[in-house]
């Protein structure tokens, strides 16, 4: 599965979502996740561990997230979270 910048954006806009899950922080288990505004992407990388700042993120970055994953599955299961 190979996808691009602007297949991401627009299924993601498309399907209304706001707020993306990226992963559970190792350490105390928080979600930190992405998440939308019009379209613009941020990061949110704050969790009970540290606090930090809203990061501008770009939809380059999800998809190459999803395209540089050797396990196809593993591929899908992010495209998923961003509606495609």
């Amino acid at each position: 599965m190979k996808v691009t910048a602007d297949q991401v954006k627009q299924a993601t806009i498309d399907a209304g979502i706001d707020i993306i899950p990226s992963h559970n922080c190792c350490l105390c288990g928080v979600v930190v996740f992405f998440f939308r505004e019009e379209e613009k992407l941020y990061f949110s990388s704050s969790c009970n561990c540290c606090e930090s700042e809203h990061r501008t993120s770009s939809w380059e970055e999800v998809a190459k997230w999803i395209n540089i994953q050797t396990n196809e599955e593993q591929a899908q299961k992010i495209a998923k979270k961003f509606g495609l």
